[in-house]
């Protein structure tokens, strides 16, 4: 077999039909977290510390220095529609024109202060991006509603696969993110679980001198493996559990926004592509309307989308290794980096706007 029919073979996997039940879910999901997202945004960091004032000093990533905030009333104003963007997203209403809208307002709003930086924050302009390209509003919206004609209960897999596929990266770069020396003495987490000795219930457990290390290395194990265990049927839910349990101790112990939630609806498409029509059903006691059995008409092939959200989710892999400097005080390696330490720049941002 010569290359070409090789990479021919390879590529119409891509193109294999399955249900688009898990696309819709996660559309719902990020419309909801967006609008989470964005609102904490603006009642913390424009509402109660104003860090978005034009007047006031801002951090700037390299190459977006031109990125400036606007005036009031105009800043508040820009929240508000990038809010009510998100949710029409949710509920698949214009998607077509909504989601590119999202997707620049809200990188515009993460480029505009390097300072406040969030490994979920570029997880999150990433995803609004890829997911102009795809077929989110064909089912389960009021898109597909108003026009019976764009109802698909089928998608081709790699309208489903960028997804799945940039939340293995997290977990992979974040285990070798780890794989330095202050992790591995569990130097970090001894710091930020001291700091977190008064919470309630759990607080003594926290301030055990093992607990550190504990999650330290169990941290690093489950970032490792996760992507590996979450590919093969037998070991994924005993994966997704880990990853659950993992994921519940960081919203309780740490301050990181949304990441939790998008991370465990990014996993969840790990699972087999209708487990959301399956749990309706069950939940609901009706009988399961999948593909089996059923004439399904799938969504039409975009050749272009495919190219785009192919080559980005591997230029999303490789990017990293685009940027010089090492992911730590110096910013090296910054957007694109796991493991930048933007605390430091958190409180130089403080100080730079310390009132006299």
């Amino acid at each position: 077999m010569d290359t070409a029919a090789v990479v021919k073979k390879y590529l119409s996997r891509f193109y294999h039909p399955i249900d688009i039940a898990s696309l819709a879910f996660f559309r719902v999901a990020l419309g909801l977290l967006g609008f989470v997202d964005v609102l904490s945004t603006y009642v913390y960091y424009h509402w109660q510390r104003d860090a978005f004032n034009p007047h006031k000093f801002q951090f700037r990533y390299y190459g977006f220095e031109w990125v400036r905030p606007f005036p009031e009333p105009y800043m508040s104003a820009f929240f508000f529609l990038l809010m009510g963007a998100a949710l029409l997203i949710a509920i698949g209403k214009w998607y077509r024109w909504v989601t590119p809208l999202f997707f620049v307002g809200y990188t515009y709003s993460f480029l505009l202060e390097k300072a406040f930086y969030l490994n979920h924050g570029y997880l999150f302009c990433w995803i609004a991006f890829v997911m102009i390209f795809l077929p989110a509003n064909r089912a389960f919206s009021l898109d597909a509603k108003r026009d019976p004609g764009l109802r698909r209960r089928q998608i081709p897999l790699w309208a489903l696969f960028p997804l799945p596929f940039l939340m293995g990266l997290v977990y992979f770069y974040g285990g070798l993110a780890k794989l330095n020396g202050d992790w591995l003495r569990a130097v970090p987490l001894a710091d930020w679980l001291g700091q977190k000795a008064d919470t309630p219930f759990i607080g003594p457990l926290l301030a055990h001198e093992w607990t550190p290390w504990l999650m330290a290395y169990g941290g690093l194990l489950l970032d490792l493996s996760s992507t590996f265990l979450l590919l093969f049927r037998r070991t994924r839910p005993f994966a997704f559990a880990a990853i659950t349990f993992f994921h519940a101790v960081n919203h309780l112990v740490f301050n990181i926004g949304i990441f939790p939630f998008l991370s465990l609806a990014l996993t969840a498409l790990f699972f087999s592509p209708d487990w959301p029509r399956r749990l309706a059903a069950r939940l609901f006691k009706r009988e399961s309307t999948g593909s089996a059995g059923a004439r399904i008409s799938p969504a039409p092939v975009d050749a272009g989308s495919f190219g785009i959200v192919y080559g980005l989710s591997h230029v999303d892999s490789a990017s990293p290794l685009a940027f010089p400097g090492r992911c730590g005080l110096d910013g090296g390696g910054t957007p694109l980096c796991l493991a930048h330490d933007a605390a430091f720049e958190a409180g130089l941002w403080q100080a730079c706007n310390k009132r006299p």
